[in-house]
């Protein structure tokens, strides 16, 4: 797994915390890092976990966010809801999974589903790629990585679908590097045998001809 952020340091107890990927690579895990005992997980929850420490490290606040939740403010023995924004607007069904291909590798996908596919009719896809490396589109945490490109489209009835392939951060270094000077050949592969999984899974409500 990544450490993914700078360590934020506790200066009165001499432990650090420290963000990564330790859980799994779509999740964000805050590791206490004491300088004399064992490594802890910090605060045992799935999601993407943030840290705010003050200037001297006394008083912090950690926010957690999955993808159904817009989070939650954690402040001493308090916790505090985040109110969703969007709260108003209708968002389509988000679906964040898995598949392994190429060798048993691992890849995390993501799916989004229009609210509304009538019976018997088939949903054209929109298939988003992007040529990273250095970047991750699927993450545990509110709304994914998406930009409102995913939503708009999936609520004019197309099934989007995105998936993370080799080059994509937050990984480890090998799974990262693989498509130096190999990217047009690695990230097809990984991209056929994502659209491969997505029809076994969606055939029945997505439209290969569109």
């Amino acid at each position: 797994w990544d450490v993914v952020d700078t360590p934020q340091w506790d200066e009165k107890n001499r432990t650090a915390y420290v963000t990564t990927t330790c859980i799994s690579p779509i999740n964000r895990t805050i590791l206490k890092v004491p300088l004399k005992d064992d490594v802890e997980v910090f605060k045992d929850e799935e999601g993407v976990q943030r840290f705010f420490f003050n200037n001297d490290g006394a008083e912090y606040v950690l926010c957690n966010e999955t993808k159904n939740t817009a989070g939650v403010a954690y402040f001493g023995n308090y916790a505090y809801p985040i109110e969703n924004p969007f709260a108003e607007f209708d968002f389509p069904t988000q679906i964040i999974g898995k598949f392994h291909a190429n060798g048993d590798d691992l890849y995390y996908r993501v799916t989004y589903r229009p609210e509304c596919i009538e019976k018997g009719k088939k949903s054209p896809v929109l298939f988003y790629v992007y040529g990273g490396p250095h970047v991750q589109m699927i993450t545990n945490r509110f709304g994914t990585e998406t930009k409102g490109m995913e939503e708009y489209f999936a609520n004019e009835g197309y099934i989007v679908y995105c998936v993370d392939p080799h080059g994509s951060a937050n990984r480890g270094a090998a799974f990262e590097s693989v498509i130096y000077q190999r990217m047009n050949e690695t990230q097809v592969k990984d991209y056929d045998a994502a659209l491969d999984f997505f029809f076994r899974e969606y055939g029945d409500v997505a439209d290969k001809d569109r």
